[in-house]
């Protein structure tokens, strides 16, 4: 479990986690770093550790792994050269069965133009190495907000495959639903329009057969359906299906393995 914590001696807001264990105790209170509240994001192994990321006050994407008895050194996973009106945020994660992790987040640009805040993506091995910085999302038009909030999200498979989904602004004036695969190397994907929309959400089991789903038109003050479409173990999005007529802000998940005949 992961939560922003206020300490008034100390003068902040701070990102404080605590394992939950399956006999039901508690581990400590561990204190990760300070805090900005907009989002923290957090993904389990097989082992039980665990790939903890948030953005702070000054605009960088912090990111800790922790395990029971054991915290590492906080790692910087994206910061903003000082005196730039470059700021990160907003991160999403997803990991593997070594732990290796895929953290995407948000580059924003200040006072921006068309095309200001754009999805990217790093990954962080469990052994401590940080790969190249990624750009997911097109440049022609800038990452939706909605609700007052960026709407990236990422989920990966047992072998570190990886999937994004993020939304973006239309020509049209509506929001739309982007994916794009990152694979165990590195590789991207073509970025695949998926529906007009909000508030996606993906997963994926340990073979790599994943779902993404979302709502749609989008807006929460109308009527809105909710949309899947199934991902193949190589990336491919399958056909739009409808999963319900009315519905909003859809929570998936899926078993870690194949449980078909």
């Amino acid at each position: 479990m992961v939560w922003s914590q206020f300490y008034n001696g100390e003068g902040g807001r701070f990102l404080v986690a605590r394992y939950f264990h399956k006999d039901g105790s508690l581990g400590p209170l561990l204190t990760l770093g300070p805090d900005r509240g907009d989002r923290a994001a957090v993904a389990v192994d097989r082992r039980g550790g665990a790939v903890v990321a948030w953005d702070t006050v000054d605009s960088r994407v912090d990111a800790r792994r922790i395990a029971p008895g054991r915290i590492s050194p906080l790692r910087t996973i994206a910061a903003a050269v000082s005196g730039s009106r470059i700021g990160y945020g907003v991160p999403s994660v997803g990991v593997d069965k070594d732990g290796d992790a895929v953290i995407c987040f948000v580059r924003a640009v200040s006072f921006g133009a068309p095309g200001s805040a754009q999805v990217w993506a790093r990954r962080w091995s469990r052994a401590g190495r940080l790969g190249k910085v990624l750009h997911l999302s097109g440049d022609a038009h800038s990452v939706s907000i909605v609700d007052n909030a960026f709407q990236d999200v990422v989920a990966g498979d047992f072998a570190g495959d990886s999937m994004a989904l993020w939304t973006q602004d239309g020509s049209s004036g509506r929001t739309l639903v982007f994916g794009r695969r990152i694979s165990a190397t590195g590789t991207l994907g073509p970025i695949t329009y998926l529906g007009v929309g909000e508030t996606p959400a993906v997963t994926f089991d340990d073979n790599g057969d994943g779902l993404a789903a979302w709502q749609s038109p989008g807006p929460i003050t109308g009527p809105n359906a909710v949309y899947g479409r199934r991902i193949s173990r190589s990336g491919r999005f399958g056909t739009k299906t409808l999963l319900s007529s009315n519905g909003l802000r859809a929570d998936i998940a899926s078993t870690p393995w194949d449980t078909s005949p």
